[in-house]
């Protein structure tokens, strides 16, 4: 199950060709720290895109905290090597807030656009649905997208071991 926007494209299209870099960016935290394309390099990073609204999104979560859990008792450094970008499209900045404290998301940077569906995220990374995510390098190249479960925690071990 996903959250449409409301084009219709077959579930599984991968909008940003693989082995790119991402498109430039940029958001504003909470606290005001500014968060682009050039301050990501020099570590891996997971961009998830969701809201508190999806469904799909929210029931992800778990999973996703478990493995960023069970990859940092195994690497007590991993800060230093891998972060994740939580690009949230909520409206409501209360109710994104409220999740990221009820879902226990520990997450480096989260940031809201407001703007949701018309906001910049969903333009300059061709979504069409969320939760969608996207692993790049330390470059800012992009190897891996719509990575979920097992998927997910095979290729972050992957690109951790390089």
């Amino acid at each position: 199950m996903i959250c449409f926007f409301g084009m219709s494209l077959p579930i599984g299209s991968q909008l940003l060709d693989p082995h790119t870099q991402i498109p430039d960016f940029t958001y504003y935290t909470s606290s005001g720290i500014e968060v682009n394309r050039d301050s990501l390099e020099g570590k891996i990073w997971l961009i998830e895109f969701w809201a508190s609204w999806c469904i799909p999104c929210r029931r992800q979560h778990p999973d996703l905290n478990s493995i960023l859990s069970k990859l940092e008792k195994e690497d007590e450094n991993l800060h230093k090597r891998f972060g994740v970008l939580g690009i949230s499209f909520d409206k409501d900045t209360s109710a994104w807030r409220k999740a990221i404290f009820n879902d226990k998301l520990k997450w480096q940077y989260q940031v809201c656009d407001t703007l949701s569906w018309d906001g910049p995220s969903s333009k300059k990374f061709k979504l069409w649905h969320i939760p969608y995510n996207f692993i790049i390098d330390e470059k800012g190249i992009i190897q891996g997208q719509e990575l979920y479960g097992s998927g997910l925690e095979e290729k972050l071990r992957i690109l951790l071991k390089q």
